[in-house]
């Protein structure tokens, strides 16, 4: 019975996992057979060498959108969010087109101009759509680079009230395994990252709790940090660098298919 019962869940698994490659696979080819990929109600133009926006993303998106809907009757001001490596753009639109009108300020950030040259034309054709209802910048900042960050930050004031990060979280090792319709579409700047994948997360962790997140008093429904992940050993890690920032209410998020997906925290004073 026991092992039956083991059957059964790896059964499951596989199939799960198999729905999650098949979605995958289906996502690239329709990027590529139509210059679009669906995301949070919008079509984003998609062009190489820029990542092509994910289901798994989607989904957390959705879940930050619902969470800030929540709470829009407690907002007394627009809230300022942060989508780092921006990409195409999607996060930061979908949010700007999802969110009532007037309810929030968002920041896309990118170190690649082709990037930013992508989400600049997804947001001018959904502008000329009357598709965004809030306010929505794109910039080029290297967030490695100490002097970038300062300069940023200092003309962005004020601090931010909700960071949301897909980053780059494929390890070197990993990125050789991938097939070539990953590769030959997908920059690798938009992929790889040092320390087993987690280099981009301990940054946006160091930055979030050094005056880039504003620290509020008491705790919200809401995390305040939102960051995708791969690997199943990385949320473990990410974890402890967010407690070592004195970050609060730290939990994982888990996907559709059951994968550990986003770790998520908030910080306060």
């Amino acid at each position: 019975m026991a092992q039956a019962a083991r059957n059964e869940k790896n059964s499951k698994f596989n199939d799960k996992a198999w729905k999650s490659h098949a979605s995958e696979r289906k996502g690239r080819k329709h990027a590529a057979s139509t210059g679009t990929q669906p995301f949070c109600n919008l079509e984003i133009i998609t062009r190489p060498p820029v990542l092509i926006p994910r289901w798994e993303t989607e989904e957390w998106t959705t879940r930050v959108t619902s969470l800030l809907y929540s709470r829009l009757h407690n907002l007394a001001k627009p809230i300022h969010i942060l989508d780092v490596c921006t990409g195409s753009g999607c996060i930061a639109l979908s949010l700007a087109h999802n969110m009532p009108a007037n309810t929030c300020f968002v920041r896309g950030i990118d170190i690649s101009s082709q990037a930013l040259t992508l989400a600049n034309l997804n947001l001018q054709t959904f502008r000329s759509n009357n598709l965004i209802k809030n306010d929505i910048t794109f910039s080029k900042v290297d967030i490695m680079n100490d002097n970038e960050i300062a300069g940023f930050v200092q003309n962005d004031q004020p601090a931010f009230d909700l960071i949301l990060s897909n980053p780059p979280y494929i390890s070197r090792e990993q990125y050789e395994k991938l097939g070539d319709e990953v590769k030959l579409w997908e920059d690798e700047i938009a992929l790889i990252a040092d320390d087993n994948g987690t280099a981009f997360h301990s940054r946006i962790i160091n930055l979030a709790a050094n005056g880039l997140l504003k620290r509020l008093n008491g705790c919200s429904v809401v995390p305040r940090l939102v960051m995708e992940f791969g690997a199943d050993q990385q949320g473990a890690t990410i974890m402890r660098e967010m407690e070592r920032s004195k970050f609060t209410s730290i939990e994982v998020w888990k996907d559709g298919v059951g994968r550990d997906r986003c770790v998520v925290g908030s910080i306060s004073q």
